[in-house]
């Protein structure tokens, strides 16, 4: 399980940050697409993203700020997704992300959000970090209190 705090907001808004376990057996680098691709489009592996600005050109389930999971930097087919209250609000919020056999968990702000199976999930040495975007506009995206209390690549 990872969990940690984040924060986005104080500029004029967008485009989000996500959590990414990098498949470092198949990577070429660790920078992925900026602006929508919120810094993980196109990286191997899977990712989860807290999206806050809608992008119709990257396919967004919905114009509402939202939590998604995603496999192998493909930010335009979010797998599992489920709206969020409004995060870019100056406030630092909590998120728990366990990726255990095809199960996934996402809470946020200790409200589960996202509980669902994903198949082609498999176990993978990776690096797991994060990335925030902001396109044309600006924001900060800022991680505090990081903590991974077991496996979060194990497959299924």
């Amino acid at each position: 399980m990872i969990q940690f705090s984040f924060y986005a907001s104080g500029g004029s808004g967008a485009d989000g940050l996500s959590l990414t376990a990098l498949d470092s057996s198949r990577m070429s680098g660790f920078v992925g697409e900026l602006g929508g691709g919120l810094g993980y489009k196109g990286l191997p592996g899977w990712s989860v993203e807290i999206d806050t600005y809608y992008n119709a050109e990257y396919a967004d389930p919905t114009p509402q700020d939202h939590v998604s999971f995603h496999l192998d930097g493909n930010v335009q087919t979010p797998l599992l997704w489920a709206a969020l209250p409004e995060m870019e609000d100056g406030a630092w919020h909590e998120m728990s992300v366990s990726v255990t056999g095809s199960t996934v968990l996402v809470d946020v702000d200790g409200v589960n959000y996202i509980n669902g199976t994903v198949s082609g999930i498999t176990a993978f040495p990776a690096y797991v970090g994060f990335s925030a975007s902001t396109g044309a506009l600006t924001n900060s995206h800022l991680i505090d209190a990081l903590e991974v209390t077991r496996s979060v690549c194990e497959g299924g």
